[in-house]
């Protein structure tokens, strides 16, 4: 009899049975084309948004590299009276720029203690304190910081740490920015005060961008310092640390033509001498970044955006 009731039992229904004890739990070729698709979607939504963020932190913390150097070289002013030289001289020789001479003055006092200042840059004495790559130096945007040419006196191509931060020495078209009579606040020699500075510190640039090709030709021209073409090339923080503004914002120059030059994009950030940091667009006018150079040459400028 149970034989005579299964075989009682519709088709349908059994079929129904058979699928319900063996559920399918894959997908269909077209299914999975969909799902691939509609993550594919959603990557592309996301990853510049992802990216965007990204730039802004690189580009905040860029900013507050710069507003920690502004506030070292307002504590060494209020300590010396002054602001330091972009490049000093004694006895014919090059010696510290201001970025090695703030150290003290702000979280770096570990680095300064690694130098002795009463001996030239390139005494070897100073070889490793040199060569100490800080983070307060480099910017996020740009390429790391690395060791570059710099001193014959020193063994190898690698002698002293690049910096992505030098101060705005003069407006004039100087090679190396070498302006012993410099238009801006640091330069060679330079000992400028708050009083010297009478367009008004909120509109007189005090530091900015900098970084350079390590491919720069200038290295095939000049064995001396670099061997066999192997170093890189780049400002570094220990001396002769200052660019001109002649050529603009990020107009790519050599190193012998050291001006303003950031990885961000369409402009760079600087430093003024209040201490507040603006971000500068590459398509300024030449006339307004030379007035914001120049710290006594009477100009009007309107800095509403900057």
């Amino acid at each position: 009899m149970p034989d005579t009731q299964i075989s009682q039992t519709p088709l349908s229904a059994r079929r129904f049975r058979h699928r319900h004890r063996n559920p399918s739990s894959g997908f269909t070729l077209v299914e999975l084309l969909v799902v691939i698709a509609i993550i594919g979607v959603l990557i592309a939504l996301l990853l510049p948004a992802v990216q965007s963020a990204r730039a802004a932190a690189r580009r905040m913390t860029c900013t507050n590299n710069l507003k920690q150097i502004g506030l070292a070289l307002h504590n060494y002013h209020a300590a010396k009276g002054s602001f330091p030289a972009g490049a000093g001289y004694e006895n014919d020789a090059i010696t510290w720029s201001w970025s090695a001479r703030i150290l003290p003055y702000f979280e770096q006092a570990s680095a300064s203690r690694l130098i002795d200042y009463t001996k030239n840059y390139g005494d070897p004495a100073n070889s490793a304190g040199i060569k100490t790559l800080l983070d307060m130096y480099y910017c996020p945007e740009a390429p790391p910081n690395v060791l570059v040419g710099c001193c014959p006196t020193l063994p190898g191509p690698d002698d002293v740490a690049e910096t992505n931060y030098s101060a705005i020495g003069t407006h004039r078209k100087l090679y190396y920015a070498i302006d012993n009579d410099g238009t801006g606040v640091m330069f060679d020699n330079s000992n400028i005060d708050f009083k010297d500075i009478t367009d008004g510190s909120s509109n007189t640039l005090l530091v900015g961008e900098v970084d350079h090709d390590h491919n720069d030709p200038w290295k095939k021209t000049y064995p001396t310092y670099c061997p066999g073409d192997g170093c890189a090339v780049g400002k570094f923080w220990v001396t002769e640390n200052r660019i001109s503004t002649w050529r603009g914002i990020n107009s790519l120059p050599t190193f012998e033509q050291t001006g303003i030059q950031s990885w961000h994009v369409n402009g760079a950030h600087l430093l003024f001498a209040d201490g507040h940091v603006g971000f500068l667009p590459q398509s300024m006018e030449q006339t307004t970044l030379t007035a914001l150079t120049t710290r006594n040459g009477d100009e009007t400028i309107d800095m509403t955006g900057y």
